[in-house]
């Protein structure tokens, strides 16, 4: 027998004991307590950048509808989005300008392989398309178009050109 014991050595208890159970409960809790601060962190932080981006937007567009009432406003009067005054276009892919239906005819070649674009010209609404994820609009009055789309490359339009003619805005490439 006492080779046995002796072979055996001490019993083990198989369960935790008290200070073993309410450490790794403590452990457990503090585990949750992380996933869930690195949850709201995450989420806190889109919720950012979703904002960022809306502001973006929303600048893009109202500095592209003062562009065009001043080129409205006066003869003359030429503003160039270059790489020296790029305009600022984050989140955005293209913009895209519709001189709205004035004749009879058919889709003018420039909008017919746009179905939005030829869609708005139907319409006979002059518009500015901000085209993204989203698309959003505007409108604008008096306007001639060109070249009908501008690429944004690098969260900036470096092609494009407004020239006002006294009682419209000539749209096109500088």
């Amino acid at each position: 027998m006492c080779l046995l014991s002796w072979r055996s050595g001490p019993r083990k208890n198989n369960f935790l004991g008290k200070g073993q159970a309410e450490q790794v409960f403590i452990y457990i809790l503090a585990l949750l307590i992380f996933a869930l601060v690195v949850g709201y962190g995450y989420s806190a932080i889109q919720g950012f950048l979703q904002q960022q981006e809306r502001i973006s937007l929303l600048s893009t567009k109202q500095e592209l509808e003062n562009a065009f009432r001043q080129a409205l406003r006066s003869y003359g009067d030429v503003m160039v989005f270059d790489e020296k005054n790029p305009l600022r276009a984050e989140g955005l892919e293209r913009i895209c300008v519709v001189e709205g239906k004035k004749d009879s005819g058919g889709i003018p070649a420039k909008y017919s392989n746009e179905p939005l674009l030829a869609d708005a010209w139907n319409s006979g609404g002059n518009l500015v398309f901000l085209i993204g994820e989203g698309i959003d609009s505007f409108s604008v009055t008096n306007i001639t178009v060109q070249n009908p789309c501008f690429d944004v490359v690098n969260g900036k339009v470096m092609n494009l050109k407004l020239e006002g003619k006294g009682t419209s805005v000539l749209v096109s490439l500088p």
